[in-house]
């Protein structure tokens, strides 16, 4: 997973200043152990008097620069959980937060081959799969 650092850099190569806030933020995520949402950000950051604005555009500068996956988790709402910059997908547990990354990606073999027939350019993909990882489901699913 990138450190601070790397993140604070990756913010100057897109053209952004390293300010107080800005480190605060990236200092604060990488704290984080599962995934979270901008508003757990704003929520702990709120008394250092950083401002959602910059919550969100530092958060949605770090997903577009694909070092942080931006996870949907329904309802047209998301969290998020710092990556490493390769192509990924999750599994998400709906109990503690924890993302798990899958390194294998068998979308592009199932869908290329449709696209391809219909004329169809992909352009990308995302995939999360969500369910309860093995320290938060009940005693009698285990096994």
């Amino acid at each position: 997973m990138p450190e601070s650092e790397e993140l604070l850099a990756a913010l100057r190569g897109a053209g952004l200043r390293s300010t107080t806030s800005r480190r605060a933020i990236v200092e604060q995520i990488t704290r984080y152990a599962g995934s979270f949402t901008a508003q757990d950000v704003c929520r702990d950051l709120e008394p250092r008097g950083i401002g959602r604005a910059t919550v969100f555009r530092t958060l949605n500068v770090l997903a577009d620069l694909d070092l942080l996956n931006r996870l949907h988790i329904g309802g047209g709402c998301h969290s998020y959980s710092l990556c490493d910059p390769y192509h990924h997908h999750h599994l998400v547990c709906t109990g503690c937060g924890q993302v798990i990354p899958l390194e294998v990606c068998l979308i592009d073999q199932q869908v290329r081959p449709v696209a391809d027939e219909v004329g169809f350019l992909v352009e990308g993909h995302h995939m999360e799969v969500f369910g309860r990882c093995a320290s938060c489901r009940p005693s009698e699913e285990h096994g």
